[in-house]
């Protein structure tokens, strides 16, 4: 299953009776600050029910799906999926599904028109819920807003923790788990990413590294990126919710997709938008340092107004996309081999 989830986690597990394919979560797998109310979860979902359908488009087929309801017993299916028979035309996005990435170079640059050229080239709609919106990376509130955001990663010892148990720092580590990202993608110097091995060993190195200017560098960096950027993009609802969070998924799969197709590089910035999506729902960590809640609590007024959004409508999940070099096959996610996801019945 080549859909994106968060940190590659692939928490995801089919199960196939010969009618139906059934989608399970493993929420061990899953365990993220983030995916607080499997929030991230059900937007990858939606990433992988979209990537579904693509393939089923290509061989004549719809898919009758049922989405479970919240509180689903652990076990339980989330997702089930039928094929039936139905004369469709290949979407043209299903070609881009293996070339789909996470880049997190800083880009070549590029204008919020090329941006816009790519998800029109894509079919992508831009308006209509869940709501696509993009915005110029040099908007001064944006960025701000955004840079203010990553201070989490060095006050909150969980978010770290967290996101550096999927990193793979050697080849026979990425080969043995074939989940989780290389080193080689973090967007790191290797100087800092041997940095990120350190503290992922020894935790306590964490204050060491805030005290030696650690995130004055990853603030750099974050600016960088942004910067290179040719669009910041954020996708919102005016009815959050599950169903909510996987259509938005959906969206979000489509436009990455397109940008792929387009030749353009794509990176999830899902810290900043995911914060403020928990803040409005109430799921937001009570253990943040109270400026950090604060500053989330802000981020639907501030983020409604960078992206020209409905006044009630929610920023779920943001993005970059540019222009960029193709990247390295040995930086690239791996996933796991087909029998350890799907089982037959």
């Amino acid at each position: 299953m080549t859909a994106p989830t968060g940190e590659n986690c692939q928490p995801f597990r089919f199960v196939w009776d010969g009618r139906v394919l059934a989608v399970t979560h493993d929420p061990a797998r899953a365990r993220h600050r983030l995916d607080a109310g499997d929030h991230a979860s059900l937007i990858a979902l939606g990433c992988m029910w979209e990537a579904m359908d693509l393939e089923a488009s290509a061989l004549d087929l719809g898919l009758i799906a049922t989405l479970a309801g919240s509180g689903v017993s652990p076990g339980k299916p989330w997702l089930t999926l039928e094929p039936t028979p139905a004369t469709r035309t290949a979407d043209p996005l299903r070609a881009a599904l293996p070339i789909r990435t996470t880049d997190r170079r800083p880009f070549q640059g590029g204008t919020l028109e090329d941006a816009r050229d790519a998800l029109s080239a894509g079919g992508v709609k831009r308006e209509g819920e869940p709501y696509l919106r993009l915005a110029e990376p040099d908007d001064p509130a944006l960025r701000a807003f955004v840079l203010a955001s990553d201070a989490v990663l060095w006050r909150d010892p969980w978010t770290i923790r967290d996101a550096l148990r999927w990193v793979r720092y050697t080849d026979a580590e990425v080969r043995r788990t074939r989940d989780g990202l290389s080193w080689r993608n973090l967007g790191y110097p290797p100087v800092a990413s041997l940095a990120t091995a350190l503290v992922r060993r020894l935790p306590p190195l964490l204050a060491l590294g805030r005290l030696a200017g650690g995130p004055l560098e990853t603030r750099r960096l974050l600016a960088r990126q942004l910067r290179s950027s040719a669009a910041i993009g954020c996708i919102a609802l005016r009815t959050p919710g599950q169903a909510g969070l996987v259509a938005a998924g959906r969206r979000a799969m489509r436009a990455w997709l397109a940008f792929a197709r387009a030749g353009m590089a794509f990176q999830p910035l899902s810290l900043p938008s995911l914060c403020v999506y928990n803040s409005v729902t109430g799921v937001l960590p009570r253990d943040l340092p109270a400026d950090l809640r604060a500053h989330f609590a802000s981020g639907p007024a501030l983020l409604g107004r960078a992206f020209d959004l409905p006044a009630d409508a929610v920023p779920v999940w943001m993005f970059r996309a540019g222009h960029n070099g193709p990247l390295p096959h040995e930086a690239r996610s791996l996933r796991l081999p087909l029998e350890d996801v799907l089982s037959a019945t």
